[in-house]
């Protein structure tokens, strides 16, 4: 669903004094502060953050991303007037330089707003054209189905709606190719007496690029000869989230997950079990020591 302001100073004669931080990077920490506050379900702080931000004349694509988060806040308070309201305003603000979260956000709250208005099949319709666009969608639709959308199940089975409904929020319906390579690996691990590794990750991320030299490790490659390794790229968790939501319970980079052969999984190795964080890497000794304990109760 972090970024470090540069200090600027200037000098004057014997003192030095510091520039004030432009609107857009006020803006950005107001912003980084609602969407935690929104994560802790503090929906009403969450608002007076988002209109701080927006106080501030921020630039666009922030002021978009401020929009669509007061929107997501006021449908969370029933204030659904409200949540219109701003909607429309982050809809106008939308453009190739919006984040694809935020792009998102406002095509999904376009899809309760047409729910609260028992506008049914609009909604329907819109939410089909926003999970088209990202699979993200459809997790939060699965995940707001009693919140949002919990009409439909007061409909008749027959209704076209509720039909079409479930239809979109059915997550068997995604990652058909990358389930179909996980039964392979099993199959393959079978066959040879192994268990399957999965590892989720991101080029973005560093201590995913990390794992690209700790496997190199010779006590990893020994490790790692008793798995069937497949990996998986999730893009900035725009790839494959559905399928990855099988595995983890939080959708972070590096994941590494273990499955026994017949695709049961055995556990999802937790990052501070093999990072060494006062060096920011991964240690190659720990991993390979977690992997082999692994293998041999297998």
């Amino acid at each position: 669903m972090i970024r470090t302001p540069l200090a600027l100073a200037l000098a004057c004669c014997s003192c030095t004094l510091a520039a004030a931080p432009d609107a857009g990077t006020q803006a950005r920490k107001l912003l980084a502060k609602a969407r935690a506050l929104a994560r802790d379900e503090k929906h009403a702080e969450a608002e007076k953050a988002y209109l701080s931000a927006l106080s501030l004349t921020p630039p666009p694509a922030v002021e978009a991303e401020a929009c669509a988060g007061l929107a997501e806040a006021y449908c969370n308070l029933s204030q659904f007037a409200q949540a219109e309201k701003f909607l429309a305003r982050g809809e106008g603000l939308v453009g190739e330089g919006t984040s694809r979260r935020v792009r998102d956000t406002v095509s999904y709250l376009e899809a309760v707003l047409a729910w609260q208005r028992k506008d049914y099949a609009a909604a329907v319709a819109q939410l089909r054209k926003a999970i088209e666009a990202s699979e993200t969608v459809v997790l939060w639709a699965n995940d707001d189905l009693g919140k949002y959308f919990a009409d439909v199940v007061l409909m008749d089975e027959e209704s076209k709606v509720r039909k079409e409904f479930m239809a979109l929020t059915d997550t068997s319906n995604f990652g058909r190719e990358l389930r179909a390579s996980i039964r392979t690996a099993c199959q393959k691990a079978a066959k040879e007496g192994k268990l399957v590794l999965l590892e989720f990750y991101g080029d973005w991320c560093p201590w995913c690029r990390d794992m690209k030299q700790c496997v190199r490790h010779p006590e990893m490659v020994a490790a790692l000869a008793k798995f069937v390794v497949l990996r998986v790229d999730v893009g900035r968790f725009d790839r494959h989230q559905i399928v990855m939501t099988d595995y983890v319970d939080e959708l972070s980079v590096p994941a590494l997950v273990v499955l026994d052969a017949s695709g049961r999984k055995l556990t999802h190795l937790a990052p501070a079990s093999y990072e060494d964080r006062a060096k920011g890497r991964n240690d190659p000794q720990r991993l390979a020591r977690l992997l082999n304990g692994l293998a041999s109760r297998k």
